[in-house]
């Protein structure tokens, strides 16, 4: 495979649909809707799991890529100065909406995951991802 840089997703998968490039490897929030359409054909997700909305597309680890995990994730975040009483509330908030019926819907509607948890809970994310993936990147000499 010959990797082409993009700037954003939407131009591979206009790509992809078009046959300039021969695949590409995207959020599901930008695949979802062409695969169900029958203009991509999804060959695996990157996730440990299953779609529920793509129940047919086997995992990378099913396809034989044994504890491959990739996951795109999406947070909010404020500027550090921000008091910590508007970040607690924020947090609240966005928790709560994850667990409505609305919040849930939406979300799942996405073929994503709801998560939530703590400012914590997202710096310790955000720190293992960064060792899991620097692991890598070096090992596979990937220039930083």
């Amino acid at each position: 495979m010959t990797h082409v840089p993009y700037n954003g997703g939407g131009q591979a998968i206009t790509d992809t649909i078009g046959g300039q490039v021969s695949a590409t490897i995207n959020y599901v929030t930008l695949t979802l809707g062409p695969a169900l359409e029958g203009t991509l054909r999804a060959l695996a997700v990157t996730s440990t799991t299953r779609l529920e909305k793509l129940p047919n597309v086997p995992t990378l680890q099913e396809a034989g890529f044994p504890g491959f995990e990739s996951v795109g994730w999406y947070s909010i975040v404020a500027p550090k100065a921000t008091p910590s009483q508007i970040v607690s509330a924020m947090n609240q908030a966005v928790n709560a909406i994850l667990q409505t019926d609305v919040g849930k819907r939406y979300i799942d509607n996405l073929a994503m995951q709801r998560a939530g948890g703590s400012p914590d809970d997202l710096i310790a994310w955000i720190k293992s991802e960064n060792e899991r993936w620097g692991a890598i990147m070096k090992a596979a000499a990937v220039p930083m």
